[in-house]
């Protein structure tokens, strides 16, 4: 048996570059203040009552918790396995979290906020507006051209995704993947290559063998703009992890739920080369951009996206067609999600992915 193309085939492809230092504090660098840059406003109304009450109570919990609050924390420590908090400040996340869950549910008495500033006043802190403005220059950018690798770079650290234009697989290689892939499919004995579980909402994934064309040199040894963006951001010792075909099937109907495939950010790196053009009835995959790392952010960012989840807002998340040829590279931490495929026809996609090393690779595996 043929072995499939994974990480165990293709070690030795490292991306022995240049030394550079890698910001692996995620997408968002900003700090947890409310500090309002005038630049960077976002009208609170424009936001959802549970939103808005959800960056009110941060904003009341934060400057001032009350001794209601403490009392709840410490007696909530003292039944706890831990007992008490580590440190100081993980006593104060504490009671900031105590006082945040009191006041979402309305259990605050009017005294406890007296003096405080009010819902009605509320400013939207900085680090949400600043994502907000980011996920609009995303989804504002499009397709990008290939061969200006520093913009690339530029938007995949933003935005935690890009869409680059026709150049970095020739459109040949792409038609000879597309029929090898199906004809694999099809075999009857190559149904172990075919992975049905693992995938959300009905989509599946078919392991190649490492053979032509999936091993072709425009594979294994990226153009050089793509070498360029890979090492930039995973850093020197970058290395690819496995090529695979995914495949919303005819009866892959219903849309993925938004999700993201790893909690950090800059450890693995997803590109999609459609196989078909994918219209707007296909399912083009939908992408919140900016979301990567969110699990690396302060308390504050981890609550509003959990709240917000961007998928429902038109300015937070977008569907962008795709034509043969053209590629998307994200972040595996970026939430994204498959939309429906409404068209009839299978939608394929070769997909190559890479680690920033060996060891992220096992542990993902």
């Amino acid at each position: 048996m043929s072995c499939v193309l994974t990480a165990c085939v293709a070690t030795a492809l490292l991306l022995l570059l240049e030394p550079r230092v890698l910001n692996s504090e995620g997408s968002l660098s900003t700090p947890a203040t409310f500090d309002v840059i005038k630049d960077l406003h976002v009208n609170a109304s424009s936001i959802t009552p549970e939103l808005r009450r959800l960056l009110w109570c941060w904003e009341v919990c934060s400057l001032a918790p009350s001794k209601e609050d403490q009392s709840i924390a410490e007696g909530l420590l003292r039944h706890s396995k831990t007992g008490q908090a580590h440190d100081e400040e993980a006593h104060a996340k504490h009671v900031l979290k105590v006082c945040t869950s009191r006041c979402k549910r309305g259990q605050k008495q009017p005294e406890e906020v007296q003096g405080l500033p009010s819902e009605e006043t509320l400013q939207v802190p900085q680090p949400v507006a600043a994502y907000h403005h980011s996920a609009q220059r995303c989804i504002a950018a499009g397709v990008r051209r290939p061969e200006d690798a520093e913009a690339a770079l530029h938007g995949l650290e933003e935005c935690g995704v890009v869409h680059l234009n026709k150049g970095l697989v020739s459109s040949e290689l792409l038609s000879m993947v597309s029929t090898a892939a199906e004809k694999l499919a099809r075999d009857s004995k190559n149904a172990f290559r075919m992975d049905q579980a693992r995938l959300r909402a009905g989509r599946q994934e078919l392991w190649p063998p490492f053979a032509w064309p999936f091993n072709s040199s425009e594979v294994l040894q990226p153009a050089p703009s793509l070498a360029y963006l890979l090492r930039k951001y995973l850093g020197d010792h970058a290395v690819m992890d496995h090529a695979t075909i995914l495949i919303a099937p005819a009866s892959a109907t219903v849309a993925q739920a938004m999700h993201s495939d790893v909690p950090q950010s800059r450890l693995h790196l997803e590109i999609h080369f459609p196989l078909v053009n994918v219209t707007p009835h296909l399912g083009p995959t939908k992408f919140c951009p900016s979301s990567h790392g969110v699990a690396q952010q302060d308390d504050l960012m981890r609550a509003y996206f959990a709240a917000s989840n961007c998928s429902g807002d038109a300015s937070l998340s977008y569907a962008l067609p795709l034509q043969v040829g053209q590629a998307t590279i994200y972040d595996s931490s970026v939430f994204h999600a498959g939309s429906a495929n409404l068209a009839g026809i299978d939608r394929p996609v070769f997909q190559l992915s890479w680690a920033a090393n060996m060891h992220a690779v096992k542990a993902r595996s």
